[in-house]
This record gives structure tokens, C-alpha cells and sequence, in this order.
């Protein structure tokens, strides 16, 4: 794997666990900066910044989980990729459905492809012995 590959891959789990951490933190967003800046209602405003991080953190991860499913994609056609049902379990593990989906269907083409590879071998062979 390259150094670009890596942080590629780094930098999809960085994003998905600091999203995980957004969701929790919401919920216990300190309100201080707005008391004392004389906000009329300091929770709305802090759970508005925490919404507002989520959406920006969410967005960027989206675009790391394509760019992560992308370069499984092109592993997979490789063939250097180990084990797409194991990553998506990962990618469960960290909340990321949506991720293990895409991983999932990834996993099902590999397996198709892999299949249809072994039925054109078979027939490749029953073909020969007729010959013979």
C-alpha cells in the first residue's frame, strides 16, 4: 500500500470516529461561550455550533467513505485485497452502515466475478475433454 493509500485510509477512520465523537458530544455541548456573550438562549446556541460541526464533519466523511470504497474497489479488481467481508465489519463496528453497505455489494461482485470466472474455467474444460 502507498503512502497516499494509507492516508487515504487513515484519514476515512479519522473522519468516521470523529463524527462518532460529534454525535456524542452534542449532547453535552457547553453552553459558557454564549452566558457570557449574552445570548438570549445559550443551549439552542450551543447545540446549533455542535449541529453545525456535525454537518461539516458528516459532509467531509462521505467523501473520505467514497474515496475509501473506491480504493477497494480498485484493490479488489487488483487482487491484492484480503478480505472486503472483514472491512466491512470493521466499518459496522464504527457506526458506518452505509459504508459496510457499499463494502457489502463490493463483496458480492468479488464473490459474482469469482464465480463466473470458475464456470468459464469449467466449461473451458468439459469443452477439452469432448475434444479428446
Amino acid at each position: 500500500m502507498t503512502a497516499a493509500e494509507r492516508d487515504l485510509v487513515n484519514g476515512y477512520f479519522e473522519l468516521t470516529n470523529a463524527l462518532n465523537e460529534s454525535l456524542r458530544a452534542e449532547a453535552i455541548t457547553s453552553s459558557d461561550l454564549f452566558e457570557i456573550a449574552g445570548h438570549s438562549n445559550p443551549k439552542a446556541g450551543a447545540r446549533c455550533i455542535a449541529r453545525s460541526r456535525r454537518v461539516h464533519l458528516a459532509n467531509k466523511q462521505t467523501s473520505a467513505s467514497a474515496s475509501f470504497v473506491h480504493l477497494l474497489n480498485r484493490k479488489m479488481l487488483e487482487g491484492t485485497i484480503i478480505s472486503l467481508p472483514l472491512v466491512g465489519s470493521f466499518c459496522t463496528e464504527m457506526n458506518d452502515e452505509r459504508t459496510a453497505l457499499q463494502i457489502e455489494l463490493l463483496s458480492q461482485k468479488k464473490r459474482k466475478s469469482g464465480d463466473s470466472t470458475e464456470n468459464s474455467k469449467s466449461k473451458e474444460m468439459g469443452q477439452d475433454a469432448r475434444v479428446i
